[in-house]
């Protein structure tokens, strides 16, 4: 039986080549590789490019957050099966990554029901912290749990 995590990643992979010019896929997905998901973690990571950069040449904020959101909805969902909206985002930029530098991006679902809370934590190649976020979301009632299927052709209740 192939776990709920290692099943999303792949509808990811999927709904990225089927979509690519959404803002999910075009910003984070074609950008961030999702390596492993499973009981609540999630590891990722991404080698800083320009377009991902201020003009500075170094990793933009808004990138960072946007990583954030995303990255800890698809852990919530890996782990639960349920869909999730954002309802809180907080961001501490710790210190400077620049272009060319890989980053690891480990999420982790720290309080599951209604209200979950994830942890998104950006480290560079020697471990030092980059940015670390907190995410608040919000369970979608019945009606938009079928979402799920419809948007990435994935079925959480799959016991393949």
């Amino acid at each position: 039986m192939a776990s709920r995590g290692l099943r999303l990643i792949k509808a990811l992979q999927s709904y990225t080549k089927s979509k690519p010019n959404q803002f999910d896929t075009s910003i984070i997905l074609n950008k961030v590789n999702i390596n492993s998901l499973s009981g609540g973690v999630s590891r990722s990571t991404f080698t800083v490019d320009r377009s991902m950069c201020n003009g500075g040449d170094t990793l933009h904020g808004g990138f960072i957050a946007a990583c954030v959101d995303a990255l800890s909805t698809f852990a919530h969902l890996g782990t639960t099966g349920k869909i999730a909206w954002t309802m809180g985002l907080n961001v501490d930029f710790i210190s400077a990554a620049r272009i060319g530098e890989e980053i690891t991006v480990e999420t982790s679902v720290l309080r599951q029901g209604n209200l979950p809370i994830v942890e998104a934590s950006f480290k560079n190649a020697e471990g030092a912290l980059v940015a670390r976020g907190t995410t608040t979301l919000l369970n979608g009632s019945d009606k938009y749990q079928k979402m799920v299927k419809d948007v990435y052709h994935f079925d959480p209740e799959e016991t393949v």
